[in-house]
């Protein structure tokens, strides 16, 4: 099975793409997703997938959260990467005058390969990217065949 990447074709279009998805999420399980938990939910975290000859290598942009708050599954084929990101500063404030940074949970799902060995799967988080190596089973590893003189 090979992972199919998702497009954008319709970026800057945000109602109608994110209308599509709650479609497609109904109707699709499966669909790589995003699924906001509230209102206050982040809608994306930015996902990289690569296939390699020996693993599955997955980078998610996650600036700004701890690793206490992600939480990352593999159950059968489908790995899902969920957190909660908390910019709310303890700082007593009159009035906030900008309000950009993002605050509340998110959550996506993704079906792998099923020759990757969960036994072996990694994690590391370093400046923001959190990187997932899912290593291939050997079985399914490409084997070199040597030709031998007659």
């Amino acid at each position: 099975m090979n992972i199919i990447r998702q497009t954008r074709f319709l970026h800057g279009f945000h109602p109608v793409e994110n209308n599509i998805d709650e479609l497609l999420n109904t109707l699709f399980p499966i669909h790589a997703k995003s699924a906001p938990e509230n209102n206050n939910a982040i809608k994306n975290i930015q996902i990289d997938i690569s296939e390699g000859e020996d693993n599955v290598v997955v980078k998610a942009n996650v600036p700004g959260i701890n690793p206490e708050d992600i939480k990352i599954t593999l159950e059968d084929t489908v790995l899902s990467i969920t957190g909660h990101i908390n910019k709310r500063d303890n700082i007593p404030s009159n009035t906030d005058l900008v309000t950009e940074r993002q605050n509340g949970s998110f959550s996506r799902t993704f079906s792998v390969p099923p020759n990757t060995d969960p036994t072996k799967s990694e994690a590391s988080l370093d400046n923001g990217v959190l990187t997932i190596l899912l290593p291939k089973k050997d079985e399914a590893k490409p084997k070199q065949i040597q030709i031998k003189p007659s």
